[in-house]
Protein backbone atom coordinates (compact mmCIF):
# COMPACT_ATOMS: atom_id res chain seq x y z
CA UNK A 1 0.00 0.00 0.00
CA UNK A 2 2.79 2.41 1.11
CA UNK A 3 4.58 1.64 -2.37
CA UNK A 4 1.16 2.79 -4.21
CA UNK A 5 0.42 5.92 -2.39
CA UNK A 6 4.47 7.29 -3.65
CA UNK A 7 3.75 5.40 -7.04
CA UNK A 8 0.17 7.90 -6.79
CA UNK A 9 2.26 10.88 -5.18
CA UNK A 10 4.70 10.48 -7.93
CA UNK A 11 2.57 10.87 -10.35
CA UNK A 12 0.56 13.35 -9.21
CA UNK A 13 3.46 15.84 -9.17
CA UNK A 14 5.19 14.85 -12.14
CA UNK A 15 1.28 15.85 -14.19
CA UNK A 16 1.71 19.31 -12.31
CA UNK A 17 5.41 19.74 -13.39
CA UNK A 18 4.30 21.70 -17.00
CA UNK A 19 5.04 25.35 -15.01
CA UNK A 20 7.63 24.37 -13.98
CA UNK A 21 9.40 22.52 -17.19
CA UNK A 22 8.13 25.72 -20.19
CA UNK A 23 11.20 28.03 -20.04
CA UNK A 24 10.62 31.84 -18.88
CA UNK A 25 10.90 34.05 -22.18
CA UNK A 26 9.32 36.94 -19.92
CA UNK A 27 12.47 38.49 -20.11
CA UNK A 28 13.47 38.03 -23.84
CA UNK A 29 12.01 40.87 -27.00
CA UNK A 30 11.23 39.11 -30.16
CA UNK A 31 13.46 41.05 -33.23
CA UNK A 32 11.29 43.11 -36.18
CA UNK A 33 12.24 42.37 -39.17
CA UNK A 34 9.63 44.12 -41.22
CA UNK A 35 8.53 46.73 -41.82
CA UNK A 36 11.13 48.30 -39.56
CA UNK A 37 10.83 51.61 -37.71
CA UNK A 38 10.27 54.40 -40.06
CA UNK A 39 9.78 52.68 -43.16
CA UNK A 40 7.29 54.14 -45.71
CA UNK A 41 4.83 51.03 -47.29
CA UNK A 42 2.84 51.80 -50.37
CA UNK A 43 -1.34 51.35 -49.74
CA UNK A 44 -2.42 47.48 -50.25
CA UNK A 45 -0.97 44.20 -48.22
CA UNK A 46 1.65 44.74 -45.97
CA UNK A 47 3.92 41.77 -44.35
CA UNK A 48 4.78 42.02 -40.91
CA UNK A 49 7.54 39.66 -40.07
CA UNK A 50 9.68 38.96 -37.39
CA UNK A 51 12.25 36.25 -36.03
CA UNK A 52 10.89 33.42 -33.96
CA UNK A 53 11.51 32.96 -30.32
CA UNK A 54 12.98 29.76 -29.39
CA UNK A 55 11.03 28.34 -26.64
CA UNK A 56 8.04 30.43 -28.33
CA UNK A 57 4.81 28.49 -29.21
CA UNK A 58 2.73 31.55 -30.17
CA UNK A 59 2.96 35.26 -31.27
CA UNK A 60 0.21 38.35 -30.66
CA UNK A 61 0.30 40.99 -33.69
CA UNK A 62 -1.52 43.76 -33.07
CA UNK A 63 -1.80 47.13 -35.81
CA UNK A 64 -3.01 50.55 -34.77
CA UNK A 65 -3.50 53.88 -36.40
CA UNK A 66 -2.01 56.23 -35.57
CA UNK A 67 -0.73 54.67 -32.66
CA UNK A 68 -1.10 52.58 -29.16
CA UNK A 69 -1.27 55.54 -27.53
CA UNK A 70 -4.05 57.57 -29.38
CA UNK A 71 -5.62 54.77 -31.16
CA UNK A 72 -8.46 55.51 -33.49
CA UNK A 73 -8.41 51.74 -34.80
CA UNK A 74 -6.83 48.39 -34.08
CA UNK A 75 -6.42 47.20 -37.60
CA UNK A 76 -5.35 43.73 -36.50
CA UNK A 77 -5.48 42.25 -33.32
CA UNK A 78 -4.68 38.46 -33.70
CA UNK A 79 -2.77 35.37 -32.48
CA UNK A 80 -0.86 33.43 -34.85
CA UNK A 81 1.74 30.14 -34.61
CA UNK A 82 3.55 31.59 -37.36
CA UNK A 83 6.55 34.03 -37.75
CA UNK A 84 4.42 36.67 -39.92
CA UNK A 85 0.51 38.05 -40.90
CA UNK A 86 -0.44 40.15 -43.22
CA UNK A 87 -2.50 42.63 -43.44
CA UNK A 88 -4.66 45.54 -45.58
CA UNK A 89 -3.72 48.91 -44.98
CA UNK A 90 -4.85 52.37 -46.27
CA UNK A 91 -2.55 56.06 -46.21
CA UNK A 92 -1.74 57.14 -42.48
CA UNK A 93 0.43 56.48 -39.80
CA UNK A 94 0.71 53.36 -38.25
CA UNK A 95 2.03 51.38 -34.82
CA UNK A 96 2.65 47.54 -35.03
CA UNK A 97 3.69 45.60 -32.06
CA UNK A 98 4.53 41.62 -31.65
CA UNK A 99 4.60 39.65 -28.65
CA UNK A 100 5.84 36.00 -28.18
CA UNK A 101 4.36 33.22 -25.80
CA UNK A 102 4.07 29.52 -24.27
CA UNK A 103 1.86 27.93 -21.91
CA UNK A 104 3.15 30.17 -18.81
CA UNK A 105 4.81 33.26 -20.31
CA UNK A 106 4.58 36.22 -22.42
CA UNK A 107 7.33 38.79 -23.28
CA UNK A 108 6.56 42.12 -23.59
CA UNK A 109 5.99 43.72 -26.65
CA UNK A 110 8.66 44.85 -29.20
CA UNK A 111 6.92 48.26 -31.34
CA UNK A 112 7.31 49.95 -34.08
CA UNK A 113 6.23 53.23 -36.25
CA UNK A 114 5.78 53.40 -39.95
CA UNK A 115 3.72 55.22 -42.72
CA UNK A 116 1.74 53.89 -45.30
CA UNK A 117 1.47 56.40 -48.52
Amino acid sequence: MKKLIILCASLWLCMGCEAILEDDISNESVVILAPAEGVQLTVGDATFSWQTLENATSYTIQVATPDFANATQIVVNTNTADNSATATLTAGSYQWRVSASNSEYTTGYTTINFTVN
